[in-house]
C-alpha cells in the first residue's frame, strides 16, 4: 500500500541546458542514475537497549549483553543473521571480516523496503573505546532510532542522546497491563519534521501486528525528515557538489557540459491509510516518556 512505501520526498530537476550541446554518454548515464530512485528502497534503523536506571548516553552504548525482552522484540521485528558472507542490504555493516560484529537483524521485504537494523548489543564493542565511537557511528548516524527501554519504571530522555543526524526516536517499553503483555509506544521527532503516522502513544499487543505498525511507522518516520527543511538544505548541497564534480571531470576531458540551475520539488510524504487491528487502550496515555506523542 502506498503508506508504507517510502514515496520520492527529493525530486530535483535542472533546466536551462542547451540542447545543442555534445553530452558525453557517461555523464549522462551518472546524472540519471543520480535521479533515479532506487528500484528496491532501502532503509537503515537503529535500535539501542536502555536498561533499568540508565538515563546516561554511554552507559546505553556500552551494554554488551542482550537481554531477554530486547531479543523477543528484535525476534518479532526481523530476522537474525550472520553478517559475514551476507548478500543483502548490509546497510555499511562490514560483511567480509567481522569488523562491526558478527551478527545483525535484517527485513528481506516489507511492502518493498529492506531494512537493516545496527543494534547495539550486536555492533563491534572495543574496551578501549570509552566513547563508544565505534558503535555511535552506525547508531548515531541513523535518521530513525528505535529506543527499547527494557523497565517500564525508567524515563528515557532524548535529550541524553548527542546525535546531530537522528531526528526521529521511536522508544519502545515491554509493560504488562491487566495481566496481557504490551508494548508501550512514544515517538520525539526534531523540530521541521512534519507529523506522520501511525498514530502512537498507546499499547500494542506483541504480535506480528505490532511489528508491521513499528516498520511502517520507521518507514513514514523516515519520509517525513527528509521531507524537513533541515534534510532539504542538505540534499541540495550535496547535489551542488555532485553537479561540481561533474562538470570538473567533464571540463578535464574538453567537453562543454553546463552546469544548469537545480531546485527542489517541493517534498510529498506518502499518506498514512489506517489499518485494523491496532488497539489504542486509553490506559496506554500517560507513559511518563519525555516525549509529546506524534
Amino acid at each position: 500500500p502506498d503508506w508504507a512505501t517510502p514515496d520520492a520526498t527529493k525530486s530535483f530537476r535542472m533546466r536551462e541546458i542547451d540542447p545543442k550541446v555534445p553530452a558525453d554518454a557517461a555523464l549522462v548515464a551518472e546524472l540519471v542514475r543520480l535521479e533515479t530512485p532506487e528500484a528496491e528502497p532501502k532503509l537503515k534503523l537503529g535500535a539501542l537497549l536502555v536498561t533499568a536506571g540508565q538515563t546516561v548516553e554511554n552507559d546505553m552504548y556500552s551494554n554488551r549483553e542482550t537481554t531477554s525482552l530486547f531479543d523477543e522484540f528484535l525476534g518479532l521485528m526481523a530476522q537474525k543473521v550472520r553478517l559475514k558472507g551476507f548478500g543483502g542490504y548490509s546497510a555499511q555493516l562490514d560483511t567480509e571480516h567481522d569488523g562491526s560484529g558478527e551478527y545483525s537483524y535484517h527485513v528481506a521485504n516489507f511492502e518493498g523496503v529492506e531494512i537493516m537494523f545496527h543494534v547495539s548489543t550486536e555492533l563491534q564493542y572495543d574496551e578501549t573505546d570509552e566513547q563508544r565511537i565505534q558503535r555511535k557511528r552506525f547508531i548515531g548516524n541513523d535518521i530513525v532510532v528505535v529506543v527499547f527501554v527494557e523497565d517500564e519504571h525508567t524515563l528515557f530522555s532524548g535529550s541524553a542522546l548527542t546525535s546531530e543526524y537522528t531526528n526521529v526516536l521511536l522508544v519502545v517499553s515491554p509493560i504488562t497491563y491487566q495481566g496481557a503483555a504490551y508494548y508501550r509506544v512514544a515517538v520525539a521527532r526534531n523540530k521541521g519534521v512534519p507529523a506522520f503516522g501511525p498514530p502512537a502513544a498507546a499499547l500494542y499487543p506483541r504480535n506480528a501486528g505490532f511489528a508491521a505498525f513499528l516498520l511502517t511507522k520507521a518507514i513514514n518516520a523516515s519520509t517525513a525528515a527528509c521531507a524537513s527543511p533541515e534534510f532539504l538544505v542538505r540534499e541540495r548541497r550535496t547535489r551542488a557538489t555532485y553537479l561540481e564534480l561533474f562538470h570538473s571531470k567533464a571540463s578535464s576531458e574538453a567537453h562543454d557540459v553546463p552546469r544548469g540551475v537545480w531546485q527542489p520539488v517541493k517534498a510529498r510524504i506518502a499518506p498514512y491509510a489506517p489499518g485494523a487491528g491496532f488497539p489504542s487502550p486509553s490506559a496506554a496515555r500517560g507513559s511518563g516518556v519525555a516525549f509529546v506523542p506524534v
